[in-house]
């Protein structure tokens, strides 16, 4: 198993962060699906990174660095998880 990563912002060190991705739409399915997502500072010329905990104090541009994850990062993601499992099997009995 590879060691898991988080993407940090670099000026607040919060985790609330997103980027740009391409999207590919699947009439089939009815859905939109993630086919590529930017690296790190690919997209010149946009405020491409953008952290949610910045952006509450009037930031708007941020970028974010790529960290390997604490151990507690690990465990709540477990936790998160374990709990959106179990919701969907009482969903399906």
């Amino acid at each position: 198993m590879t060691q898991p990563v988080n993407y940090v912002c670099v000026e607040c060190g919060g985790t609330h962060v997103e980027t740009h991705a391409m999207v590919a739409w699947n009439v089939t399915d009815q859905e939109w699906y993630i086919t590529h997502v930017k690296e790190l500072g690919q997209i010149a010329g946009y405020a491409d990174d953008y952290c949610h905990d910045c952006a509450k104090t009037g930031a708007t541009e941020t970028s974010m660095n790529r960290r390997d994850a604490s151990l507690k990062e690990i465990a709540l993601a477990t936790i998160e998880k374990e709990k959106a499992n179990a919701t969907t099997v009482a969903a399906g009995s």
